[in-house]
């Protein structure tokens, strides 16, 4: 009697292990410097992408520094206070709405990023947007399979995430949703 199914993408299609798989400087060049205020201001915070950028940190043996007056934004991101300064980590929402700064200069780099399905966090300070993070969760070797079962049951598959739009597509492309 099931006409539809509706899955969680991470973790129920997807590992749910998510890595860092690209680090870009935009405002520094060096990026054992992003990773190294990402994964500080992350290390605080419980979200699967913020373990994968620790844990990427770690790996490196980057150092991590203490955060301060950290924060986690749901659906934004987090900021915080390293060495008396504030840096904030997130999607565009939280760069723009609440650190108050431009996206344009670098959209053209988180898109195509998103377009292979990763999920981008932009790094920045009060003053300027100093990288990009991507991590991706990758697709369960099981999961393109069972789609195409069910839809050949004449079951309507869909995906829900909080993943942006671009995202979200590249994820349910490779599932067959």
């Amino acid at each position: 009697k099931i006409k539809a199914i509706v899955f969680d993408k991470t973790g129920t299609l997807t590992k749910g292990k998510p890595e860092v798989t690209d680090i870009i400087g935009v405002f520094v060049s060096d990026e054992d410097e992003v990773i190294a205020l990402a994964a500080s201001l992350e290390k605080l915070s419980e979200h699967p992408l913020a373990e994968a950028i620790v844990k990427y940190a770690q790996e490196e043996s980057i150092a991590i520094n203490e955060a301060s007056n950290f924060r986690a934004i749901p659906g934004h991101g987090v900021e915080g206070i390293i060495s008396g300064n504030k840096y904030y980590l997130g999607n565009r929402k939280l760069i723009m709405d609440i650190a108050s700064l431009k996206v344009e200069g670098i959209e053209r780099k988180v898109r195509r990023l998103e377009e292979e399905g990763k999920t981008v966090m932009i790094l920045a300070s009060g003053q300027e947007i100093l990288g990009l993070v991507a991590v991706a969760d990758t697709i369960k070797e099981t999961s393109a399979e069972t789609v195409a079962s069910l839809q050949k049951r004449g079951i309507a598959v869909y995906m829900i995430t909080g993943d942006n739009q671009r995202t979200a597509q590249a994820i349910a492309k490779q599932a067959g949703i």
